[in-house]
């Protein structure tokens, strides 16, 4: 049974919105939405079919309603100088992050253990030690799941040795 539709008197919402406005704008729509639905509510009372804020965004939209409250930036346009506020910001926390990769030149030794296990893993596994190679613990921790079980995905997803250090974080578990 579809829900029945609240009538909203346009012409009130509209003085609502001006009024409520007059000190500024809102921070983002939301607020808006909301003390508007709530000054609604409270200046007619309303107690079966309260209006909410989702009604009042639907009417505002409906009815070609101007706000001066401007979109938030999750759903709205952003500026220019927001824009490039961001990217600068982006761009610095790249410069910033720490490198998680090992350099391979610098430690020979992790270089020949990975070209051992290279030659150890069967041909459709090796894909992963290059991954490894290039810094993915995710890989790591995938083959080393796979090694301990015999390369057979199905045991590694049903294992139940929760002893593992690793265990928590084995690959091909089943979504819950």
């Amino acid at each position: 049974m579809p829900k029945k539709a609240i009538s909203v008197n346009i012409s009130v919402l509209r003085d609502t919105i001006i009024e409520l406005e007059l000190d500024g704008a809102f921070p983002n729509r939301m607020a808006l939405y909301v003390a508007v639905a709530n000054a609604y509510n409270r200046n007619y009372k309303l107690i079966k079919n309260k209006l909410t804020q989702s009604i009042v965004r639907d009417r505002i939209k409906k009815n070609n309603i101007v706000v001066k409250t401007p979109l938030g930036t999750r759903g709205g346009v952003w500026s220019e100088d927001r824009k490039n506020k961001q990217k600068t910001l982006m761009k610095e926390g790249r410069k910033n992050a720490k490198a998680k990769r090992i350099d391979f030149k610098k430690y020979p030794e992790k270089k020949q253990y990975l070209e051992d296990l290279r030659q150890i893993t069967p041909v459709n596994h090796r894909g992963l030690i290059e991954s490894i190679r290039k810094g993915s613990i995710a890989d790591a921790i995938k083959l080393n799941c796979l090694r301990c079980l015999g390369y057979d995905r199905n045991l590694v997803r049903d294992c139940t040795d929760n002893g593992c250090a690793l265990w928590v974080f084995r690959p091909y578990q089943m979504e819950v």
